[in-house]
């Protein structure tokens, strides 16, 4: 019996070495696959902030050098800043659309305070990858002013100033988001 178990030790096992080498080369394999889907996914992310950068989708007061340029004389930086993101919101969404309705639960900080969404209406951007959320409480003031730039090409002195005076402007980083914050309540969108 004990020059049996010794011969035993002593005899290749094939068997467990054809199947350890066959795990090898699948998790080879796996990793190779893996590999080409993170470079896939850098080059995806490179190309999308590439052309965040070249403002292929964003309205210019997201680039560089804001809206200050399309400003009207009686305007000051933030309701050129706002009538662009109107405008351009305006552009880009059917309002008529039913919109989609979700529930977003998680806090998340927004500016100096932590804010809640709780149930928004969102349309799709049209020609782009963006979507347009607003809390679904206040979607009738939204749609009626972009209705407003839609059909006048802006908002009057007296909206624009109203928007301005009780909302701020924040743009997102490190991800193109633009929210408007109110200034005195835990209202966003």
């Amino acid at each position: 019996p004990l020059l049996h178990l010794m011969s035993s030790f002593t005899q290749p096992d094939v068997l467990g070495i054809t199947e350890l080498r066959d795990m090898v080369e699948r998790g080879r394999a796996e990793a190779e696959a893996m590999a080409r889907q993170v470079q896939e996914a850098r080059d995806r992310v490179g190309a999308l902030r590439a052309g965040a950068k070249e403002g292929a989708s964003m309205p210019k007061l997201i680039r560089s050098g804001g809206a200050g340029a399309d400003r009207q004389p009686w305007q000051s930086s933030m309701e050129a800043d706002m009538q662009a993101l109107f405008s351009f919101v305006a552009q880009k969404v059917d309002v008529a659309r039913e919109p989609d309705v979700f529930e977003h639960q998680h806090a998340f900080p927004l500016g100096d305070r932590i804010v809640e969404l709780g149930r928004m209406v969102q349309w799709p951007l049209e020609g782009c990858d963006l979507k347009f959320s607003v809390p679904s409480h206040l979607a009738g003031a939204v749609t009626r002013c972009l209705h407003e730039m839609k059909e006048g090409g802006g908002l009057d002195a007296a909206s624009l100033r109203g928007w301005t005076t009780g909302w701020e402007l924040l743009i997102g980083a490190p991800e193109p988001a633009v929210f408007l914050k109110h200034r005195s309540t835990a209202y966003q969108f």
